[in-house]
């Protein structure tokens, strides 16, 4: 699936930097300005329409879309990323990005969360932590594409099952 392709669904959102419960969070928002859900979507739009208004847009997840977020594994000033966190970047071979921050990575693809689809949260071995999330979650799009990495959103089923796999023997 091309980017192009999916900027034409009903999957966006906006976002925003905003404390919540006394931590800085994203929270998603519609074109609007009233606030979104990523589990509501009724309250999602095009690419484009969230575009139109700002320029923090994020994906919604599920439906065949799965994000893996690496946090604090890179620097997008030197290129560098740790061992372990390029070695599942690459394993992936879909769409990645680095984050807002520009120290983390997200990785697109088209799969299903295995097991009973909630998503796994855990330490990195050599950066903060990895998400892997599906549908009820979004994540922030940028669209500073990890160059080492396909321009499209891949099928990937087999590659993340593995990912889960040794991601939940981490903990």
């Amino acid at each position: 699936m091309t980017i192009n392709e999916l900027k034409q669904q009903r999957r966006w959102v906006c976002w925003k930097r905003e404390v919540v419960k006394g931590k800085e969070t994203k929270v998603p928002y519609q074109p609007n300005g009233y606030r979104a859900a990523s589990n509501k979507p009724a309250t999602w739009s095009t690419y484009a329409e969230c575009s139109a208004v700002s320029q923090l847009a994020g994906i919604v997840l599920g439906d065949g879309i799965v994000g893996v977020d690496f946090d604090k594994c890179c620097d997008v000033f030197e290129g560098k990323f740790t061992p372990s966190s390029r070695e599942m970047v690459i394993a992936l071979d879909s769409y990645g990005e680095y984050s807002p921050n520009g120290y983390g990575a997200h990785v697109l693809l088209v799969a299903d969360m295995p097991g009973d689809g909630k998503p796994i949260v855990r330490p990195g071995l050599d950066f903060k932590q990895i998400e892997i999330k599906g549908a009820g979650f979004y994540f922030t799009f940028t669209e500073r594409h990890l160059s080492k990495t396909p321009r499209d959103l891949m099928p990937r089923q087999e590659q993340l099952n593995l990912l889960c796999k040794r991601v939940a023997l981490q903990s």
